[in-house]
């Protein structure tokens, strides 16, 4: 798989979802809700608040990729995986 294909794997769930900042394990879990993240914590798991956006930003960077092209690929991503239309409407 090349980096791209990796980012897109991994944060493809965040498209998904409304909610930027999230619960998560540090093996890389995301707890879509306070409840399932604390039973997580009650069990054993280190549970830390992590911002998607900023977390997917730094990595794109990581990658070479600046903030520009970064959104552009957002809102293909954006297009693609949520249908989000954008653009002008047809007349028909």
């Amino acid at each position: 798989m090349t980096e791209i294909q990796e980012f897109v794997a991994t944060y493809a769930d965040l498209l998904k979802s409304e909610e930027v900042i999230v619960h998560c394990d540090t093996e890389g879990n995301i707890y879509s809700s306070i409840e399932a993240a604390y039973a997580a914590k009650k069990s054993g798991k280190t549970i830390e608040l992590i911002n998607l956006r900023e977390t997917a930003m730094e990595d794109l960077k990581d990658m070479g990729i600046t903030k520009s092209e970064a959104e552009q690929m957002i809102r293909l991503l954006e297009l693609l995986y949520a249908g989000k239309k954008r653009g002008r409407k047809s007349n028909r």
